[in-house]
């Protein structure tokens, strides 16, 4: 007999694996441009948070606020983008208010990851907006997806309740994004966008079990090996002349069969790097236009700041703690 914990991590990633199947489905029949990354992991990971909600109208429920929310962050990326300070105290204040408006703490995090993917490109409102319509596509395939993984594989959650941030955590995560959103744009960093990204994945897959200073740890050496097994990989391929670029999705479903099985965050993230590692490749185009050992240690340098924030901020609120008792 299947024990609950394969169970829940196969029927999990089926799901998971509809999903992003449909999505490029029909980026290829739509002529979506470079397979669009974001839309694409909307219903990847969407579908994830959505697999959790046992009743029908609450999924949908929870999907209109995902939705909605990402969409909200997207407008105000778009129409703030070249003003800074501006930018700072909209995006920040806004990312406070979702937090408080979303009760649940994975959708949020896939909020926030789905807002930010972006964050960086040259955007404008009209931008924002044909994003927007684009991500409804992806949250009607996420809904989809969920609604296929309960009716072929039923699965009862043994989770008591859905998890929600506490105050501090909210106080804690609005300041990370500040830190990380400054610190990018003050330095210019080529993978700016990492930090923030590497502070989201991390707040995602805390529990019980992993705590804040272990997921960092690993994050931080699973991305640059992760990298560097792609690199290596693309190597062959870019000598054979050949792409493997159908590997992406079930490479991206096996990472976060790891996560959910084995709860290895390593596992996660090094799959995680090595398949983007492949898909950057594909949307490139050119193996050697996008200097990948360059991109390594952009990547890996973005990490480290993103992991070194969420330690600062953690132990300052575990300092607070310590202090008030």
């Amino acid at each position: 007999m299947i024990n609950y914990k394969l169970q829940y991590a196969l029927h999990k990633s089926f799901t998971l694996l509809i999903a992003v199947l449909l999505m490029i489905v029909i980026c290829s029949f739509n002529h979506l441009p470079y397979f669009n990354v974001q839309i694409v992991v909307f219903a990847f990971i969407v579908s994830s948070v959505l697999f959790e909600i046992r009743e029908t109208h609450e999924r949908l429920r929870l999907l209109v606020k995902i939705y909605l929310a990402t969409s909200i962050l997207q407008i105000l990326m778009g129409i703030s983008h070249n003003y800074l300070f501006f930018e700072l105290i909209l995006i920040t204040c806004s990312s406070a208010m979702i937090l408080n408006w979303v009760d649940n703490k994975s959708a949020v995090m896939v909020i926030f990851i789905s807002s930010y993917l972006n964050y960086f490109d040259n955007s404008n409102f009209y931008v924002a907006m044909s994003r927007v319509i684009e991500l409804s596509i992806s949250a009607l395939v996420a809904y989809v997806s969920s609604y296929i993984g309960h009716l072929f594989l039923p699965f009862q959650s043994s989770k008591s309740g859905i998890q929600v941030y506490t105050p501090k955590d909210k106080i804690s995560i609005v300041c990370e994004i500040f830190t990380a959103i400054l610190l990018a744009n003050l330095f210019s960093l080529k993978q700016g966008i990492w930090v923030i990204l590497t502070i989201f994945f991390i707040r995602l897959a805390i529990d019980e079990i992993h705590t804040v200073e272990k997921l960092s740890a690993r994050r931080i050496l699973s991305v640059p090996l992760g990298l560097w097994f792609g690199i290596i990989f693309l190597s062959s391929l870019t000598y054979l002349n050949y792409r493997f670029f159908y590997l992406v999705p079930f490479l991206g479903t096996f990472g976060f069969f790891a996560l959910y099985y084995w709860g290895s965050f390593f596992f996660f993230s090094l799959f995680f790097m090595f398949t983007f590692m492949i898909y950057t490749d594909y949307s490139v185009g050119v193996y050697n236009e996008f200097h990948p050992w360059q991109f390594l240690l952009g990547r890996s340098l973005a990490t480290l700041y993103g992991a070194l924030i969420i330690i600062v901020f953690n132990r300052l609120i575990k300092i607070g703690e310590s202090e008030n008792v």
